[in-house]
């Protein structure tokens, strides 16, 4: 593998969104992938990332991820059921029935991520983050998040990044 650079963009950049589409279908079952280090950027490790997944519950999705987009766009989640879909872009989430018109809501006051700019994101999840496992440790409990929660994310990654490897 790689050096990493510190983590490519699977690593820095999508994990977040990653860890939410993992946390909202069902666990992993297979994935393949494709990745790739740029002439753009001055970096050793991946930059651009095609890859597909297939979810325990016979699902599949696909990740696409990349810091070399220009001028660079916010986060995407899209999800299409046999009830509706939904669309997550940054902290807007648009829900689609079957009927009616769509469901907007607008959550913006909690912040978006930083997809179309790395630097524009809000803090405050991070400090809570933090504040609640010093809350955690002072009262002799385990942290709502663990560094087991993190394994799901962490896996696909590795798998996706290990199947480009063997791709290569």
């Amino acid at each position: 593998m790689k050096a990493r650079d510190g983590g490519g963009v699977l690593l820095t950049q999508a994990i977040h969104s990653i860890d939410l589409l993992l946390h909202l279908m069902s666990p992993v079952r297979d994935a393949t992938g494709f990745a790739l280090t740029s002439t753009l950027r001055a970096i050793d490790t991946e930059d651009v990332v095609a890859a597909s997944v297939r979810f325990a519950s016979g699902a599949i999705g696909v990740i696409d991820a990349t810091s070399v987009a220009r001028p660079g766009f916010p986060e995407r989640i899209e999800i299409a059921g046999t009830r509706g879909s939904a669309l997550l872009v940054a902290s807007r989430l648009e829900l689609y029935g079957t009927d009616g018109p769509p469901k907007i809501v607008d959550g913006s006051a909690y912040g978006g991520g930083g997809g179309a700019d790395p630097m524009a994101f809000d803090h405050g999840p991070h400090r809570a983050l933090i504040t609640e496992m010093l809350d955690a440790i002072e009262q002799n409990r385990d942290p709502s998040n663990n560094a087991a929660s993190a394994l799901p994310v962490q896996r696909l990654i590795e798998a996706i990044l290990a199947d480009s490897e063997q791709r290569s």
